[in-house]
């Protein structure tokens, strides 16, 4: 699983630790670091001695280092990849989740919810991609629309090599999850739900 970070080292240790205390305790955590700070890096070093986790730093990218998530994919072996934003949080059981629909499907998302400014938890999109009006409503566009953060989002590792162009420069008039996804949504033949759990909890950006 990847976290990618650039600055945010308030939040950070808790987003990892929140991998680590997961139930399904066989993975790999790697966290991408895109031209981060001093700051940030006494974050990572607390966990240098932690066999799951491996911190790669880069230079800082021109914009949110997709080329270095596909890098990461490439270099390190796993059957199932997830994201983790360094501002949000895994509750316990997201990979145990992720990998049972991944057993029967390509790409999934848990139902998304997320902590506003009032502290208040809501529900953030009512979606679910196993209906294909709402993988039309996400490639539609311009405008376009997008209810899958990069939080929570899942998918085979063999179904990524599917694809023309990984995590690769995002245009700048787009989002970089969304953008990403389009491309897992316009393959031919892809396996796609939306897992019938929140699994995640996103903070107030």
């Amino acid at each position: 699983m990847i976290i990618p970070t650039h600055h945010h080292p308030e939040t950070l240790e808790y987003a990892i630790c929140s991998v680590l205390q997961q139930s399904y305790r066989n993975f790999r955590l790697v966290i991408i670091c895109d031209g981060v700070s001093q700051e940030t890096r006494q974050i990572t070093a607390k966990f240098k001695f932690e066999r799951r986790v491996t911190v790669l730093e880069f230079p800082k990218s021109s914009r949110v280092g997709e080329e270095y998530r596909d890098f990461a994919i490439r270099k390190y072996p796993s059957r199932y990849v997830t994201y983790l934003g360094d501002d949000d949080l895994f509750l316990p059981d997201h990979l145990k989740v992720m990998k049972s629909e991944l057993l029967k499907y390509d790409f999934s998302h848990p139902v998304p919810v997320y902590v506003n400014k009032e502290r208040q938890i809501n529900l953030f999109a009512k979606t679910d991609l196993r209906e294909k009006k709402w993988v039309n409503w996400h490639i539609e566009g311009p405008p376009y629309k997008n209810s899958i953060s990069l939080t929570g989002a899942a998918h085979t590792r063999e179904i990524y090599f599917c694809l023309k162009e990984g995590w690769a420069k995002t245009p700048e008039n787009r989002w970089t999850d969304h953008y990403m996804w389009c491309k897992f949504f316009s393959l031919d033949g892809i396996r796609l739900s939306t897992a019938n759990f929140s699994t995640t909890i996103k903070t107030p950006q």
